[in-house]
């Protein structure tokens, strides 16, 4: 089959297929992130909806209608989804530490000399830790990254490579 095989149009799973779909999962529906989470993560420099991206010879396989994957293979310049969410807690935590309550981006006017970067840490096997290596050095904080002896040398070097400060344990 190829991916141009169009999917049965009433698919029933083969009888030994061992997966299992919820039966009101057609219908449930997300509620939306809130506006202000979404109006900062689109005005990151680079953001963009997650694209959809269909796999019909797997819908095939399955018999099932329409197989689409959420692709988060460059999301803003890294290889997952994670650094949405790392950049949200560190602004929120920017936020939380500044003396009036603003991160940086809403303190242009401000007087006062700029505090000392804080040291952002965290422990990870790959992708968040390069995500928090990444936003802390966007953001002008430090970022020491720990990661198991058994983590691949690339994604220790990785993370190195963003500024971080890594640490084998």
């Amino acid at each position: 089959m190829t991916d141009k095989t169009p999917a049965p149009p009433h698919p029933t799973p083969p009888p030994h297929s061992t997966w299992y779909a919820r039966s009101g999962a057609r219908s449930w529906r997300c509620a939306p992130a809130p506006t202000g989470v979404r109006d900062f993560h689109a005005a990151l420099p680079g953001y963009a909806p997650t694209p959809l991206v269909e796999l019909p010879s797997l819908a095939a396989e399955l018999r099932v209608g329409r197989v689409f994957v959420k692709d988060e293979s460059d999301r803003l310049g890294l290889p997952a989804f994670k650094v949405l969410g790392v950049a949200w807690a560190v602004d929120r935590l920017l936020a939380a530490a500044a003396p009036d309550g603003q991160p940086e981006a809403g303190r242009a006017e401000r007087t006062a000399p700029e505090p000392e970067p804080l040291t952002l840490v965290t422990a990870t096997d790959g992708n968040h830790g390069r995500a928090l290596a990444r936003t802390a050095r966007l953001r002008g904080q430090r970022a020491h990254v720990h990661v198991p002896d058994g983590v691949h040398p690339a994604a220790a070097e990785a993370i190195a490579a963003e500024g971080a400060r890594v640490t084998r344990v």
